[in-house]
């Protein structure tokens, strides 16, 4: 299976994310793995992580892709996440898959 790292702060989810996310998962016949940052190095988020998450829940309800959403980074008791151990967390769980990373 092929799957799609797609990071964000997702503050909040919008057209344009989806549309991107829609097009990766068509072109690229891939689920989509949204991984929404706890703490964004580069922002500051309007909303709290909890109401970031029901809104890409919400976001999400009626697309008509394959998807997931990652708690990896938000599970994290690092200060700092780096894209590269998420990368090797979703590498080591879906080892059989091909990944790739939507910038």
């Amino acid at each position: 299976m092929n799957l799609v790292i797609f990071g964000g702060t997702f503050d909040p989810i919008h057209n344009g994310h989806i549309r991107i996310a829609e097009a990766a998962s068509k072109k690229l016949n891939a689920r989509i793995v949204f991984v929404p940052t706890k703490t964004p190095r580069w922002k500051s988020p309007t909303e709290s992580i909890d109401n970031r998450l029901d809104m890409l829940n919400l976001g999400l309800k009626n697309v008509s892709f394959d998807y997931e959403i990652c708690g990896f980074e938000i599970k994290s008791n690092a200060e700092v996440n780096y894209s590269i151990d998420t990368v090797r967390y979703l590498k080591n769980k879906y080892k059989e898959d091909k990944l790739y990373f939507l910038i």
